[in-house]
C-alpha cells in the first residue's frame, strides 16, 4: 500500500530502500524542495520510520509497504523505478547501500535513461566525497554476530533472518550496518 504526503509534479524522484539505509539514508531529506518525490520502500522486518527522520522536509514523500520473501523489497523497488522512469522526472535515485542495484541503473542507462544513479543517504547526492561511517566491530559484537549467522546458517532465507536478528539485537541503524558488513560474507 502506498501512502502520500504531498502531491506535486517531480523535479527528482527518489526509491529508498529502507531496509538497507534506515533512518541513515535519510539524512539530508529536508535538503529536498517540493517538486522532489520520494518512495520509501519498507518490510515487516525494518518498519518503524521516526517521524523526525522527516522534520523539515517538503518533498512529496510516499510510503510502500513491500510484500514479503528473499529480496522482495529490492525486486519491487525495480519494479517501481521501471514503471516510474517515463515520467518526465529530470532525475531518479535510489537511497542504498546494495550494489545489487547497480545492475538496475545500468540497464536504464543503456536504454538512454542516464538521470540515474545510486546513492548512500540524501547528504550524499550534492556531496561525491561523503563517506558514511562504518563502525568497526569488536570481539563481543563479532561473537553476538556469529552467534547469530550460525542460528540460521541453514535456514532457506538466511540473509533476511540475520538481517532480522542483528536489526533487533542491535537496532535499525547499527543492526544494518553490522548486516552490511558482514552480508557479502553470506
Amino acid at each position: 500500500m502506498i501512502t502520500t504526503t504531498n502531491e506535486c509534479a517531480t523535479k527528482a524522484t527518489y526509491f529508498v530502500d529502507y531496509e538497507n539505509v534506515a533512518e541513515h539514508g535519510l539524512r539530508g531529506i529536508e535538503k529536498l524542495g517540493r517538486d522532489d518525490t520520494v518512495f520509501i520502500f519498507y518490510t515487516n522486518i525494518c518498519n518503524k520510520l521516526p517521524m523526525s527522520c522527516l522534520a523539515g522536509n517538503t518533498a512529496n514523500v510516499r510510503t510502500v509497504e513491500a510484500m514479503p520473501g528473499k529480496q522482495a523489497l529490492d525486486i519491487q523497488l525495480s519494479s517501481f523505478l521501471g514503471h516510474s522512469i517515463k515520467k518526465n522526472a529530470e532525475s531518479f535515485y535510489i537511497v542504498s547501500r546494495d550494489t545489487d542495484f547497480d545492475k538496475v541503473i545500468n540497464f536504464w542507462n543503456q536504454q538512454g535513461y542516464e538521470n540515474l544513479s545510486r546513492i548512500t543517504s540524501f547528504e550524499a547526492k550534492d556531496n561525491p566525497e561523503y563517506e558514511e561511517e562504518i563502525p568497526a566491530l569488536d570481539e563481543n559484537v563479532k561473537q553476538v554476530i556469529n552467534s547469530v549467522i550460525k542460528k540460521y546458517e541453514s535456514a532457506d532465507d538466511k540473509k533476511t533472518r540475520i538481517h532480522g536478528e542483528l536489526v533487533q539485537i542491535f537496532g535499525a541503524d547499527q543492526g544494518k550496518r553490522f548486516y552490511d558488513i558482514i552480508r557479502s560474507d553470506l
